[in-house]
Protein backbone atom coordinates (compact mmCIF):
# COMPACT_ATOMS: atom_id res chain seq x y z
CA UNK A 1 0.00 0.00 0.00
CA UNK A 2 1.18 3.47 -0.75
CA UNK A 3 0.56 4.93 2.73
CA UNK A 4 1.77 1.92 4.69
CA UNK A 5 5.45 2.25 5.48
CA UNK A 6 7.87 1.44 8.28
CA UNK A 7 7.14 4.66 10.16
CA UNK A 8 3.42 3.90 10.19
CA UNK A 9 4.05 0.33 11.31
CA UNK A 10 6.42 1.38 14.10
CA UNK A 11 3.78 3.74 15.49
CA UNK A 12 1.12 1.04 15.71
CA UNK A 13 0.08 -0.08 19.18
CA UNK A 14 -0.22 -3.84 19.28
CA UNK A 15 -1.84 -5.22 22.40
CA UNK A 16 -0.91 -8.72 23.51
CA UNK A 17 -2.54 -10.76 26.26
CA UNK A 18 -0.52 -11.46 29.38
CA UNK A 19 1.85 -14.41 29.39
CA UNK A 20 -0.53 -16.40 31.59
CA UNK A 21 -3.40 -15.74 29.19
CA UNK A 22 -1.24 -16.71 26.20
CA UNK A 23 -0.35 -19.98 27.94
CA UNK A 24 -4.03 -20.66 28.63
CA UNK A 25 -4.88 -19.99 24.97
CA UNK A 26 -2.15 -22.39 23.84
CA UNK A 27 -3.39 -25.03 26.32
CA UNK A 28 -6.95 -24.76 25.04
CA UNK A 29 -5.91 -24.83 21.38
CA UNK A 30 -3.78 -27.94 21.99
CA UNK A 31 -6.79 -29.54 23.69
CA UNK A 32 -8.94 -28.74 20.67
CA UNK A 33 -6.32 -30.21 18.33
CA UNK A 34 -6.29 -33.39 20.44
CA UNK A 35 -10.09 -33.54 20.27
CA UNK A 36 -9.98 -33.05 16.49
CA UNK A 37 -7.44 -35.88 16.15
CA UNK A 38 -9.65 -38.14 18.27
CA UNK A 39 -12.70 -37.31 16.18
CA UNK A 40 -10.72 -37.95 13.00
CA UNK A 41 -9.67 -41.41 14.15
CA UNK A 42 -13.23 -42.24 15.26
CA UNK A 43 -14.53 -41.06 11.87
CA UNK A 44 -12.01 -43.20 10.02
CA UNK A 45 -12.93 -46.27 12.12
CA UNK A 46 -16.64 -45.68 11.50
CA UNK A 47 -16.03 -45.22 7.78
CA UNK A 48 -14.10 -48.49 7.64
CA UNK A 49 -16.98 -50.26 9.40
CA UNK A 50 -19.48 -48.67 7.03
CA UNK A 51 -17.50 -49.74 3.99
CA UNK A 52 -17.51 -53.38 5.16
CA UNK A 53 -21.13 -53.25 6.33
CA UNK A 54 -22.58 -52.06 3.03
CA UNK A 55 -21.51 -55.07 0.91
CA UNK A 56 -22.60 -57.47 3.67
CA UNK A 57 -25.98 -55.74 3.93
CA UNK A 58 -26.48 -55.84 0.17
CA UNK A 59 -25.56 -59.52 0.08
CA UNK A 60 -28.14 -60.28 2.78
CA UNK A 61 -30.73 -58.23 0.92
CA UNK A 62 -30.18 -60.19 -2.29
CA UNK A 63 -30.39 -63.48 -0.40
CA UNK A 64 -33.67 -62.32 1.17
CA UNK A 65 -32.30 -62.49 4.72
CA UNK A 66 -33.41 -59.03 5.85
CA UNK A 67 -37.11 -59.78 6.24
CA UNK A 68 -38.89 -62.80 7.68
CA UNK A 69 -39.83 -65.31 5.00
Amino acid sequence: MINLNQRVLLNLNIFLPSLEEQQEIVKRVEGLFALAASLQSRYEAALKQFETLTPALLAKAFRGELVPQ
